[in-house]
């Protein structure tokens, strides 16, 4: 019910097709994502957004939270959550024009991107095949 409410917010390219891209104003964004995905709705919530892609247990999606808290202070508990051998990397980049944390794991070799807009946190988890590159805010 609630992932049904959210999917109605959802702009599709007219209808889901692979290689669509996804306007969401109720999570601030819009992506293009790869011809071979397509939105997993069984997994999708009202907050996070779960790509099904060619690899089986794919686990490529954008999750949004409400959070005031600075952005080195999320990063710190993140990692935190973590034992220190399945940290491989904390670097740092820039996500759609905001300062950004990657921090790549050894667990199934996914790494997590970390990056906000105003009080809204953004969590991408990517086995590295998220395309950054189109990720967008939107109003």
């Amino acid at each position: 019910p609630l992932a049904e409410a959210m999917f109605a917010t959802f702009i599709f390219d007219s209808p889901v097709l692979p290689g669509s891209t996804i306007t969401t104003t109720a999570l601030g964004f819009a992506i293009d994502y790869p011809e071979a995905w397509t939105i997993d709705r069984n997994r999708s919530t009202a907050n996070e957004i779960v790509f099904a892609t060619s690899l089986l247990e794919s686990r490529e999606s954008v999750r949004v939270e409400n959070s005031v808290d600075s952005l080195m202070d999320i990063k710190n508990s993140f990692v935190g959550k973590f034992s220190p051998e399945a940290i491989k990397n904390v670097g740092q980049l820039t996500v759609a024009g905001q300062a950004a944390y990657r921090i790549d794991t050894s667990e199934f070799g996914t790494s997590y991107i970390l990056f906000k807009n105003g009080d809204k946190l953004y969590t991408i988890t990517t086995g590295g095949r998220f395309p950054l590159d189109s990720f967008r805010f939107i109003e």
